[in-house]
């Protein structure tokens, strides 16, 4: 059983933007009835290196808005393989070495070149065959641009790119958020995922400051009976502190530290193969382990 807790907190304003948005949902169906048009939100996204409306974008552009991200529980790139159409992630090495695929073109093997650019907050990640192991944490947008975008991106771009945008620190409007998960249960044995995040202003209108976690834990799923211990436990942290300086509407500066760490344990157990290997590993030798056959 897995159990999730959430809350956000907002300033006053925002609940009244809700409370005005809520009757505007209500009236809806009247203005419909009527003939009337009704504009859909505009999605704002930076897939050319510029601020622009997704649907002027000329190129298959798929876009997770924060909402989204949040609703959909996206906390890693794998999340983004179940949730976007004809993206592939595969990861092998307890996780820690990467194959990103769009529309079948895949680096499959550690000798081919990556297919798929990706983008952090304007800056290429450079470790491209550990991003996998990146966490997913307050985040803006994720957009991904599906074919060729060598002419824009350069080399390693040929199947697409993946462009990720996280959440800047507003100079106007502070914003705090925590979330918890977590697991009890035969397949999730200590697992659990904390979050949190925060923003504010330190010069009204001029400088802000924020900071964002994720630390979470996958329990192993299997058990070395000879140690007594689990194996097969993941454990991903991550950090993030940004600040936005701007003096005019001409000059303003993103500050952007974060880091990240994984750990992993991959499953593999030694199995000593005489008495002498025994001795020196601690762990009973191949002739007195004992195989448990009752599922065949």
């Amino acid at each position: 059983m897995v159990r999730h807790i959430f809350q956000t907190l907002a300033l006053p304003a925002a609940l009244g933007l809700f409370g005005i948005s809520g009757l505007l949902g209500l009236s809806a169906p009247a203005g419909a009835q009527e003939g009337e048009s009704q504009d859909l939100d505009v999605i704002k996204v930076t897939a050319e290196k510029r601020v622009e409306d997704v649907q002027k974008v000329p190129a298959t552009v798929d876009v997770i808005t924060s909402e989204e991200v949040e609703r959909k529980g996206i906390r890693d790139f794998q999340a983004l393989d179940l949730k976007v159409p004809n993206l592939v992630v595969n990861t092998s090495g307890a996780g820690t070495y990467s194959y990103f695929g769009i529309r079948g073109r895949v680096n499959n093997t550690g000798e081919m070149d990556p297919t798929v650019t990706v983008i952090v907050d304007g800056v290429p990640y450079s470790d491209f065959y550990t991003v996998t192991s990146m966490p997913l944490f307050d985040l803006e947008r994720v957009e991904i641009l599906k074919g060729p975008q060598s002419t824009l991106y350069g080399m390693n771009s040929e199947a697409g790119v993946i462009n990720i945008v996280t959440r800047r620190p507003s100079a106007d409007v502070p914003r705090a958020s925590f979330g918890l998960s977590y697991g009890d249960g035969s397949d999730s044995q200590g697992s659990y995922m904390v979050r949190g995040a925060v923003s504010a202003p330190i010069v009204p209108e001029t400088l802000a400051l924020g900071f964002a976690f994720q630390d979470e834990r996958k329990g192993g799923f299997l058990k070395n009976i000879a140690a007594e211990t689990g194996t097969g436990e993941t454990r991903t942290s991550g950090a993030r502190l940004s600040a936005v300086f701007a003096t005019s509407e001409i000059f303003k500066a993103d500050l952007n530290v974060s880091y990240s760490q994984v750990r992993a344990d991959n499953g593999y157990v030694a199995v000593p193969m005489n008495e002498a290997a025994a001795l020196m590993s601690g762990h009973p030798s191949f002739v007195k382990w004992q195989v448990n056959d009752d599922s065949y």
